[in-house]
């Protein structure tokens, strides 16, 4: 059985890159009312996203920014598999489903991952909300979730007749996903391994004014602090 280690109550925070190096996702995770709350970026998109969840990582609410304060969407469940809007209105086509799933970030595949209890080399099916960041239609798709082995899990869509195996790490947070994303984290470890003749590395981060990319600056400028990493802030008009 898949037992990955609680995570603190200091939360969790994770960066990944398309491919192409053109887009970036970011996720952080805190610890609130009992449960956990995601606060993502969907750089491809434009666009921000909170995932409210049990302690179990049972999915409980999903809001989706774009341009505005307001959320575009707000989709929430009982926790017993009936799905409503925020003005209260019953979406029966969503019931039954577990997850919400955002083609512009890995992180939607992370939940499932954390919180099925399953073998190696066995499978649970399940539906998942999936989402279109441009038009907010809202599709129920099944896909098949296997642990392949101790940092392997694929899933398969039914809908396309694809699958995907991502690998993780040791808190079931996605490190590659093929022709998709790869944590930034990678890339920065290849900059700090000990070379002849290097002492330091420069890193480049780089975010935005947004509501929700400032309050990650804002968690990663603390973490430099509390580490003891020198940085500056340098601020260009575009």
């Amino acid at each position: 059985m898949v037992n990955y280690p609680a995570l603190g109550p200091s939360g969790h925070s994770a960066t990944w890159k398309s491919v192409d190096g053109a887009h970036e996702s970011t996720v952080t995770l805190q610890w609130e009312n009992e449960g956990w709350t995601a606060n993502g970026t969907l750089g491809a998109d434009n666009a921000q996203f909170v995932l409210r969840m049990s302690a179990s990582w049972m999915v409980q609410q999903f809001l989706l920014f774009r341009d505005m304060d307001e959320p575009d969407l707000w989709l929430a469940t009982d926790g017993h598999g009936r799905w409503g809007e925020m003005n209260g209105a019953h979406r029966t086509e969503l019931d039954g489903c577990v997850d919400i799933d955002l083609r512009g970030t890995p992180f939607t595949n992370v939940i499932p991952i954390r919180r099925l209890p399953l073998l190696v080399g066995h499978s649970a099916q399940q539906n998942v909300i999936t989402i279109d960041i441009e038009t907010l239609a809202v599709v129920v798709k099944p896909q098949m979730y296997t642990r392949v082995n101790e940092h392997t899990w694929r899933y398969f869509s039914f809908a396309t007749e694809s699958e995907v195996e991502v690998l993780v790490d040791e808190h079931g947070f996605v490190t590659d996903e093929p022709n998709s994303f790869v944590r930034v984290i990678q890339s920065i470890g290849r900059g700090v391994r000990v070379a002849k003749d290097k002492d330091f590395v420069q890193i480049w981060d780089v975010t935005s004014r947004c509501k929700f990319s400032k309050r990650h600056l804002a968690e990663r400028k603390k973490y430099y602090k509390d580490a003891q990493y020198p940085y500056s802030v340098e601020k260009v008009n575009y």
